[in-house]
């Protein structure tokens, strides 16, 4: 009787979906960081670009004809309480945010698994529409890794593009298409300084020491063979801590003597205002992107800078890279046929048709319909495209949504660093057994 039961509630639910049914609920409203809502100018390209108003006006008005669809742009400054705020008080159906804070909404109770909505759709299968390592993405999920949160909504850039005229001018060979930590470090420090050629000051790299989400320190402690935390961030008071191991400790000194070799001003993410510029001062920046490169080219129609700066895989597993995953999702309050009618407009906001739309009004964005496909919306951007490679091959480690990770590893880290590129002498097997101690503490309290 039980299984019988629990077929008759699932067949409901395809059909329901199916047909797209309407529940009581005739408004819905999307919270988006960042956006704009108005029509106005892509400052990247310089071009006319349609504000999410007119989204809702046009195609999704001729999508879902029966429903208002209302958007609200929430500024990234304090984006995460803001739209907690929009949650709780039920003032928006469904919303995007940077992925380390979704599986806190969860354990809040503020919003709902997609999961159920996934296994119930017969007639979309995640795979067909994302990469499949998304899915599995710790911004996309709960903490245990069992509940589907979000679907994405954006990817970060997150590449390594060096300048071939200052290889050039220093007389060094060319990096390789899969470079190695040891490979960016000898080359660094082989261009920092005066420029032979120009005799310009050049730094050798540019890295930014006060990251939020240390990007390129996860790929280096891959690389080393040991990312520093493992286990359920479900269940901190049992996570495996290697903080001070020997594969930690090479992966955080390789970014400490990486720094001496780039401008004082990374320190506090500065310093790369010339990259990608006819007089760039920096032969190798790491985990920014090719987007100062592909607006002149977007305004001007002159490709040189994209021919001088190239791209290349990253230092992770078979090149990958630690990417940042940005998720839309649905309000927990949403029930039966107005969730189901929830689902129809996520699946079709983070769809090709919408993404679409946003690429080429408001891009260049590494949607995520680019990823792992040649199919790319300007063939001219190899930056995108590389970027496509890149998160194809990725892997997320996961210890950014551990409130530890924010509230102390990342400080930590970021001030070993910003001191190395300061020319300070930081010993990096001392502060990180101190870490190791810490995290270890922390976890015993949980």
């Amino acid at each position: 009787m039980k299984k019988a039961l629990a077929l008759v509630l699932v067949l409901t639910f395809v059909l329901g979906m199916g047909t797209m049914a309407q529940g009581a609920k005739n408004k819905y409203t999307v919270a988006i960081c960042g956006i704009n809502l108005d029509d106005g100018l892509n400052a990247t390209t310089e071009r006319e670009a349609e504000g999410f108003n007119t989204l809702a006006a046009t195609i999704l008005k001729e999508k879902f004809p029966d429903i208002e669809i209302e958007f609200i742009s929430v500024p990234w400054d304090g984006a995460s309480a803001k739209i907690q705020s929009l949650l709780l008080s039920n003032d928006c159906d469904l919303f995007t945010q940077g992925g380390a804070f979704i599986p806190q909404y969860y354990k809040e109770g503020l919003i709902q698994s997609l999961t159920p909505f996934v296994a119930a759709d017969a007639a979309w299968v995640y795979e067909d529409n994302f990469p499949a390592n998304l899915k599995t993405h710790p911004h996309c999920m709960d903490y245990s890794g069992t509940d589907l949160l979000t679907l994405p909504w954006q990817i970060g850039y997150r590449s390594i593009i060096y300048d071939t005229v200052l290889f050039d001018q220093w007389g060094v060979e060319y990096l390789s298409e899969y470079p190695t930590p040891e490979e960016i470090l000898e080359k660094a420090e082989k261009m920092t300084g005066i420029n032979p050629v120009t005799g310009e000051e050049n730094y050798g790299v540019w890295i930014a020491a006060n990251s939020l989400n240390m990007s390129y320190l996860i790929p280096a402690s891959e690389y080393y063979g040991d990312i520093g935390c493992d286990g359920n961030y479900d269940d901190p008071r049992n996570l495996d801590w290697s903080l001070n191991s020997e594969g930690f400790v090479k992966a955080v000194q390789w970014a400490c003597d990486l720094s001496k070799f780039a401008p004082a001003a990374a320190a506090t993410g500065q310093g790369f205002e010339k990259f990608g510029k006819e007089d760039n001062d920096i032969a190798i920046q790491i985990d920014r992107n090719g987007g100062v490169i592909m607006g002149v080219y977007y305004r001007t129609g002159d490709d040189a800078m994209i021919e001088r700066f190239v791209p290349t895989m990253h230092i992770g597993t078979n090149g990958g890279n630690w990417t940042p995953c940005d998720g839309m999702g649905m309000n927990a309050n949403l029930k039966g046929a107005d969730a189901e009618m929830g689902w129809e407009i996520l699946k079709f906001m983070c769809g090709p048709e919408v993404s679409a739309w946003f690429f080429n009004n408001w891009g260049p964005y590494a949607v995520p319909h680019l990823i792992g496909t040649a199919e790319l919306f300007d063939a001219k951007d190899i930056y995108l495209a590389k970027n496509a490679l890149i998160v194809a091959k990725s892997t997320h480690p996961g210890y950014e949504i551990n409130p530890f990770y924010g509230a102390t590893m990342q400080p930590t880290f970021a001030s070993m660093i910003s001191r190395a590129m300061a020319g300070e002498e930081v010993d990096v097997q001392k502060e990180l057994d101190d870490l190791q101690k810490t995290a270890v503490a922390w976890s015993s309290t949980k």
